[in-house]
């Protein structure tokens, strides 16, 4: 599947508590449970925990870690769709 647009909430938390966001990737949950249905069939899911984004000195620019996140976690798919 495709990537989605992110939804701001979590990201809106940690601006809120000037936390780091921690991007994180499922591949190959689709593979195993598609939205259409609720059978699950066998395959493998990988999950990749990567580096934080740490907030500034100014805290986090809401848009700016959205951003590099969306941008890390696709990067990641791309990579292991090769």
């Amino acid at each position: 599947g495709r990537l989605q647009p992110f939804r701001s909430g979590a990201f809106k938390l940690a601006l809120e508590f000037g936390i780091p966001v921690v991007p994180i990737t499922i591949n190959g949950s689709f593979d195993v449970m598609p939205r259409s249905t609720f059978n699950v069939k066998p395959g493998t899911i990988t999950l990749t925990i990567h580096e934080p984004i740490n907030p500034g000195s100014n805290g986090h620019d809401l848009h700016e870690v959205m951003n590099k996140t969306y941008k890390t976690i696709e990067a990641d798919l791309n990579q292991q769709a090769q």
